[in-house]
């Protein structure tokens, strides 16, 4: 008879292929007890079960449709064999001996229950930002120093352990069969996730188990690879929102002693730092950083902003809060815009966003440093993943107060505002006014740069222009034409005409004259403004006030925290 492996790993997956073979590698790397690995795949269309269920040691199992963490973490354990279950992300990467170190205290207190190690995530005990280690102040701390952080932790707290009275994260936790023999299998009333690691480790200790962290231990936690996928920020906060109620009405008397597991309230008031590399003139990421500091201030955050080039931006954004020289050493919350900025911060303690607004630009380009990337597009997007940056699309966002109709457009068109920046697509919007007898209006960066946009907008009928124009465009309800010649971008091309039917694509590559690429002549430019019709007012507004709104998109930056 086949002897039973001493630990069973179960791992649900759903893509993320890199991620679970990165976790694999770690695994046999760095394990020197013998163990079964349960995969079960939801669902997943990226080769998982072609790459993963042919590798020794894996047993797979598929599931026909995407059931969520929970409901595959339940079918792993109901084929596991191990007298000790360990549940697992695909998203983490372990360190010498993670295992041999929760199994040694799982057989050293037979009260422990629940084991898990210091990580990048989770509550106060188990995060190791709560840390003070001398070692790691000002260390950036990223996948690929586990093992050295591993050893400083090993040589601050060789065999320490910790009770933790709250919960532990089920990203990694050793969970012994007895504890599921009483305390049964994982609830499916948290669906998908989220929560369901704090309801078991309430039910373990009301049946009389310990939790237990090994704080001379270290793993890496990447953190939502797969939800940040298949949900918005916005998406995944309801989520938490709903599953915490479902926790609050479960356990009355004790849900108020798990501080460290509720979620981070979008109203909770946080020190923010925000940056920029150039704050002089208005320009996009200028505005979206002007926008970003007035509303995080105005929901009664503490918010200062740091460049490294002031001027006529910084100085409007001062009035309403601090622009900084020198940062503090921590901050909550750190929205990083330009790398330049980033790497200037490296030795500034805080959950770091950087965004990223483009593809061309060299200041736009992801570096190391960062806990999370967002991309601006789905576009950018795709080229960060290509090089190696996993990110979370959040569209530019856009004060729909300041840029909102002050009063409707005309039946026809009698004035155009142009923010092009090409010269190329400036003379051809002119020739196309003159010829069709239409009263032109050129602003925008760097010449003729004005904070007066909104009125500037609101004084015609339709605009030309790309990115950020386009959507405060859109959101003070006029007609809108993706079209210009930017000088660091290889495509001289245009969209067209924002329709209902085809903003949906355009917005893929953020409005950007790159999703279409149309070749425009002066001729090709007249045709398209022919096709201005007045009743796109109303639906460019609502569209920007449904995906573009900044109230919107700051939630959804804030949920990238939680």
């Amino acid at each position: 008879m086949e002897e039973k492996p001493l630990v069973s790993v179960v791992m649900p997956v759903f893509n993320q292929i890199e991620f679970t073979i990165k976790a694999f590698a770690s695994f046999k790397a760095n394990t020197e007890i013998p163990f079964e690995l349960i995969l079960v795949d939801n669902a997943s269309t990226d080769g998982t079960k072609e790459i993963m269920g042919f590798l020794p040691g894996v047993k797979m199992i598929r599931n026909e449709t995407n059931e969520g963490f929970v409901k595959a973490v339940n079918k792993g354990i109901e084929a596991s064999q191990g007298k000790y279950i360990v549940i697992a992300n695909n998203d983490i990467v372990v360190s010498k001996n993670w295992l041999e170190k929760m199994v040694e205290v799982a057989e050293d207190y037979s009260k422990a229950g629940i084991i898990s190690l210091i990580t990048t995530d989770g509550g106060k005990n188990q995060n190791i930002v709560a840390h003070e280690i001398p070692e790691l102040q000002g260390m950036k701390i990223t996948s690929d120093l586990t093992d050295k952080i591993n050893k400083i932790m090993e040589d601050s707290f060789n065999g320490q352990i910790i009770e933790e009275t709250n919960s532990i994260i089920f990203c990694l936790a050793l969970i012994k069969r007895e504890v599921i023999d009483k305390v049964g299998l994982l609830s499916e009333d948290f669906g998908i996730g989220f929560g369901d690691d704090g309801d078991y480790s309430i039910r373990a200790r009301k049946a009389g188990f310990k939790l237990i962290l090994r704080k001379d231990a270290f793993f890496f936690h990447f953190r939502r690879t797969t939800f940040t996928k298949l949900f918005t920020g916005e998406q995944i906060l309801e989520m938490q929102k709903h599953n915490i109620s479902i926790l609050e009405r479960k356990y009355p008397e004790i849900f108020e002693k798990l501080p460290a597991r509720k979620i981070v309230s979008v109203d909770k008031k946080l020190k923010i730092l925000i940056t920029n590399n150039h704050l002089k003139n208005f320009g996009g990421s200028e505005t979206f950083t002007y926008t970003m500091a007035k509303e995080l201030k105005e929901r009664g955050h503490n918010v200062s902003v740091f460049t490294l080039s002031k001027g006529g931006v910084s100085d409007m954004i001062n009035e309403f809060c601090p622009v900084v020289d020198n940062p503090d050493e921590f901050y909550d919350l750190i929205l990083v815009n330009h790398n330049s900025c980033l790497s200037r911060l490296s030795g500034v303690r805080g959950f770091k966003i950087f965004t990223s607004h483009g593809i061309y630009p060299d200041l736009e380009q992801p570096i190391e440093g960062a806990d999370r990337y967002v991309a601006i597009s789905e576009e950018v997007q795709k080229h960060l993943s290509n090089k190696g940056f996993e990110s979370t699309v959040i569209h530019n966002g856009i004060d729909c107060r300041r840029f909102s109709s002050k009063k409707p457009i005309n039946d026809k068109v009698t004035k155009i505002l142009s923010l092009c920046q090409g010269k190329d697509a400036k003379d051809i919007v002119q020739e196309a006014c003159d010829r069709l007898g239409i009263e032109v209006e050129f602003i925008g960066y760097p010449q003729n740069a004005t904070f007066n946009v909104p009125e500037k907008i609101n004084g015609s009928d339709l605009v030309i222009g790309l990115g950020r124009s386009a959507y405060e465009a859109l959101a003070c309800g006029r007609a809108v034409i993706v079209y210009d010649t930017r000088q660091y971008s290889q495509f001289k091309t245009a969209d067209g005409i924002v329709t209902e039917g085809n903003i949906n694509e355009m917005i893929k590559n953020n409005l950007s004259g790159r999703r279409f690429q149309l070749e425009w002549t002066v001729d090709n430019l007249i045709e398209e403004i022919k096709k201005y019709n007045p009743q796109m007012s109303l639906f460019n507004r609502r569209y920007a006030l449904e995906n573009l709104n900044i109230e919107k998109q700051i939630d959804k930056y804030l949920a990238l925290k939680i």
